[in-house]
């Protein structure tokens, strides 16, 4: 089914850059480095490039063409963070999104830059392991965010909700022991918080500000 393939790579990207508009991933951290095509192709490239890769191929969004801004209204340093200048003096839009171009060339949105957790050093991504997580079949619902820690940085954090008919039977200790399994090491949350439902918009996206505050 060739024409059902075609939608679902569609989906699970957002497609090739527009006319006259060139993209280019960079390092997240330093804002410069530009890092190279991630060389898969799956549907759900995230299972690898996303999981034991991303360092390599995962990074800032940044866009160049005759639709971006000329700044924001009374915005100085936001402006100065988002617009900035390559050798060749062309003007880049840093988006603040996080992902990478597949080996077809399309481009997948991953993770925002300000849900990033640095934890020893390491840069995790919190949908990377959400993603994870809920290929548990115990899991309803899911949000990662870091939390400080003076020792680490930052510690990663896992919010879970279970489907009705795991709860009371899964504990967080199984959900701890089956994802230290399925991702690498310095990625696995190092607390789980089971809770009965997580916050959310009135669209129904789970609300990560409050997350971080409890």
């Amino acid at each position: 089914f060739p024409e059902f393939g075609s939608i679902f790579i569609a989906f699970q990207t957002v497609g090739f850059p527009v006319s006259d508009t060139l993209i280019k991933i960079v390092d997240a951290e330093t804002g410069t480095k530009i890092l190279p095509q991630c060389p898969h192709t799956e549907p759900y490239c995230t299972e690898k490039c996303g999981i034991e890769e991303s360092e390599k191929y995962i990074g800032e969004i940044c866009g160049n063409g005759p639709q971006v801004m000329l700044g924001y209204y009374n915005r100085e340093e936001a402006t100065k963070n988002a617009l900035r200048k390559d050798s060749k003096d062309r003007v880049w839009y840093f988006t603040s999104d996080i992902g990478c171009i597949d080996g077809e060339g399309h481009l997948r949105i991953k993770d925002r830059k300000r849900d990033m957790i640095k934890y020893k050093g390491h840069a995790v991504f919190p949908r990377e392991v959400e993603d994870i997580l809920y290929m548990n079949p115990a899991v309803n619902e899911v949000g990662v965010v870091g939390v400080l820690d003076p020792d680490v940085g930052e510690n990663i954090k896992a919010f879970i909700s279970l489907k009705e008919e795991y709860v009371g039977k899964v504990t967080k200790e199984d959900l701890m022991k089956w994802v230290k399994e399925n991702i690498s090491a310095f990625k696995y949350p190092r607390i789980i918080e089971i809770v009965k439902e997580l916050p959310k918009s009135v669209v129904g996206k789970i609300l990560k500000r409050e997350l971080r505050e409890e």
